[in-house]
C-alpha cells in the first residue's frame, strides 16, 4: 500500500511541476491553423523547414525567408533549434533593423517578456517544442519579423501582414 502512495505521489508531483500540464494550455498548444517547424543553420540562420495548413507563408530551406501571416489565425511555431539555445522572438522591427532597436512582442526566451504575451486574444503559449499564438489586428500592426533571442544580429527576417478573410 505505500508503496502505491508513493507512486502516486511522484506522479502528481510530476504532472504539478510539468510545462503546460494544464488541459487548458494543451488545448491551447495544438490548437492551431497553420504549423510552421522551423530550425537553425548554425548561429546564423533560421530555416523553415515544413509549413502546415497555408499556403505561402514562408520558403521552404531558405535562409531566414520572408514570412507571411494572417490576421485572425493561430500560428503554431515549432522550433527544432530548441528553446534555450535559439529562442524564437517575434518583434517590431524589420530584418534590415539594428537589432538593439528591436521591441520583442512575443518571446521564447526565458525572462523576457515580449509586450503582447499577456494579451488574452493573442493567447501566448510556450514550451519545450515552441510557441503558439494568435495574430490579432493589435499585434499584427506591431510585427514586422522574428529574430532569434541569443543571436539577435544574424538570426532574423521579415514578417508581412496580410488581412484574414472577412478583413
Amino acid at each position: 500500500m505505500l508503496g502505491i502512495l508513493a507512486v502516486g505521489f511522484v506522479l502528481a508531483r510530476y504532472h504539478y511541476e510539468s510545462p503546460g500540464a494544464t488541459a487548458q494550455n494543451t488545448a491551447q498548444t495544438t490548437d492551431a491553423d497553420v504549423i510552421l517547424t522551423i530550425d537553425n543553420r548554425g548561429n546564423s540562420d533560421y530555416l523553415v523547414l515544413e509549413v502546415e495548413g497555408a499556403d505561402g507563408v514562408a520558403e521552404l530551406n531558405t535562409p531566414d525567408p520572408t514570412w507571411t501571416l494572417t490576421i485572425g489565425t493561430r500560428y503554431r511555431i515549432i522550433n527544432k533549434g530548441r528553446r534555450n539555445i535559439h529562442p524564437f522572438e517575434l518583434i517590431d522591427q524589420p530584418a534590415s533593423g539594428r537589432a538593439s532597436d528591436d521591441g520583442i512582442l512575443l518571446s521564447q526566451k526565458a525572462r523576457v517578456k515580449g509586450r503582447f504575451e499577456d494579451d488574452p486574444a493573442v493567447a501566448w503559449v510556450e514550451d519545450d517544442e515552441g510557441v503558439t499564438f494568435t495574430l490579432t489586428p493589435e499585434l499584427a500592426q506591431a510585427l514586422k519579423g522574428y529574430r532569434c533571442g541569443v543571436h539577435t544580429r544574424s538570426m532574423r527576417g521579415d514578417i508581412e501582414v496580410i488581412e484574414g478573410p472577412g478583413g
